[in-house]
């Protein structure tokens, strides 16, 4: 199937998703929809814009829920793999 669970454009749509859940207080759906699509997107060459956007609400997403050691690590990834020209001053 072409949109199957390992669909990117599936991907595409569970990031938004993810961002809406947390957005509703839903974090803990939103992590697990994040956790998923980064599992798909991460498939993807480094720099493509899903890839990124997957990685970077995962990081977020993981930094609200208190996990600063991950989110960190997944920050210093994003800085990496996307660099640092457009990142906010705490990076």
């Amino acid at each position: 199937a072409a949109y199957g669970a390992d669909s990117t454009q599936v991907a595409r749509t569970e990031v938004k998703l993810a961002e809406t859940l947390v957005a509703l207080g839903e974090r803990e759906r939103g992590l697990a929809l994040a956790e998923h699509a980064w599992s798909v997107q991460r498939e993807l060459p480094e720099r493509h814009s899903d890839r990124i956007a997957a990685l970077r609400a995962l990081a977020t997403i993981v930094l609200q829920l208190d996990h600063h050691g991950r989110s960190l690590e997944l920050h210093r990834r994003l800085a990496e793999e996307a660099g640092t020209d457009d990142a906010p001053d705490v990076l």
